[in-house]
């Protein structure tokens, strides 16, 4: 399946001059839209997408917090006994050793980079209704008519 209609429409033979508008015109076929729809849900199924997966990984970084990766002495945990949670929030992460003049290591550096937070945070609020996109405004008639009384003032 190709995500790409203007692709699509050529791999299905339509030319390269007219592939995008045929594109656009085919997403408005009722059939072709649910065969869309049928091939992404057998995909999902495929590699095992959901919502709650999907969810869940969300909510691994925006309830990341990076005490985790320390313990109770301020040591950082070994990377391999990180649980599969707490590494799924880790962007990067960057070592950096220390050595004195002799090449002995002296200290280590970690650099733990999360993945964004808010972006995370955002997401989950907006997939559970509790952000809204789209601003609804309201205008009665009087306000209207208020308005207009006062451009034909400044008209005039």
């Amino acid at each position: 399946m190709d995500a790409n209609g203007t692709q699509a429409a050529i791999r299905a033979g339509y030319s390269n001059k007219s592939a995008r508008q045929q594109a656009s015109q085919n997403l408005t076929n009722p059939a072709i839209v649910k065969a869309i729809e049928e091939k992404q849900a057998e995909r999902a199924l495929r590699v095992g997408v959901s919502q709650d997966r999907v969810l869940s990984e969300l909510i691994v970084i925006g309830y990341s917090n990076l005490k985790a990766f320390f313990d109770a002495d301020g040591a950082v945990i070994p990377v391999q006994d990180w649980p599969d949670a707490l590494a799924g929030a880790v962007q990067s992460i960057e070592v950096i050793d220390k050595t004195d003049e002799d090449g002995k290591l002296v200290g280590r550096t970690y650099k733990i980079k999360l993945w964004p937070k808010l972006d995370a945070i955002q997401l989950i609020m907006r997939h559970q209704g509790m952000l809204k996109d789209k601003l609804a405004v309201e205008v009665d008639n009087s306000f209207a008519d208020m308005l207009l009384e006062a451009r034909e003032r400044i008209v005039k």
